[in-house]
């Protein structure tokens, strides 16, 4: 009688006192940070279009330059459009990324929109979708194989 009575007394202050949860103010104390929730899809759960570092580097067709807010984005392939665009970001949320700027190929100014690419087996791995505000082109980004992200 007495074990089961210390074993529920045990379970019961375990249950009550040992457990911080996901969105428990402990959690920032102890970790040193605040805590974060959000609604982000599973698929995207590792990448914010916040942060805008990820963004640079080489891909198996393409390249961006991300300097701070300045953005160089230059697609090699040749579908649907080559692509030299440079500009400013306007927008930055979890999911998107929007900015202002040029093609340098075409001359004229632009607007696109930056994604990351839903969850998907394609081979190469597509990384970003790059769209243009009043287009149906895509352009998708692909992971380069001798440098992965």
């Amino acid at each position: 009688m007495k074990n089961l009575i210390t074993l529920t007394f045990l379970c019961g202050s375990l249950m009550a006192f040992g457990q911080v949860g996901p969105t428990s103010g402990t959690q920032g104390a102890v970790t040193g940070g605040a805590t974060v929730t959000t609604q982000t899809p599973a698929a995207l759960a590792g990448v914010s279009m916040q942060d805008i570092d990820r963004l640079h580097g080489s891909y198996s067709n393409g390249f961006i330059d991300a300097q701070g807010d300045e953005i160089k984005v230059s697609y090699t392939d040749q579908m649907p459009s080559q692509l030299d665009f440079e500009g400013i970001v306007v927008v930055a949320t979890t999911l998107i990324l929007e900015l202002d700027g040029f093609d340098k190929v075409s001359g004229s100014a632009m607007q696109i929109q930056i994604t990351a690419a839903p969850d998907n087996q394609a081979q190469p791995k597509e990384l970003y979708h790059i769209r243009q505000f009043g287009s149906n082109d895509v352009w998708i980004l692909t992971e380069d194989p001798f440098n992965p992200k």
